[in-house]
């Protein structure tokens, strides 16, 4: 759980590229090996991601107003 405003980073620690994908925003964003990005969550609600190339790779974001 967060708060509106907050911002969550995915980081890519990985040796191959994945896909973060976020349905209600929509979003989807590839992020290299390495490399990180970050989403500033502006408003309330509950935010399912989850990564494109791999198989149960998922989660759930609450935020908070």
């Amino acid at each position: 759980k967060i708060s509106v405003g907050d911002t969550v980073v995915w980081k890519n620690m990985d040796t191959k590229a994945h896909t973060l994908v976020i349905t209600q925003i929509p979003l989807q964003k590839t992020i290299l090996p390495g490399e990180s990005f970050e989403f500033k969550f502006l408003r309330n609600g509950t935010f399912d991601f989850w990564d494109y190339d791999v198989v149960g790779m998922y989660g759930i974001i609450e935020v908070l107003s």
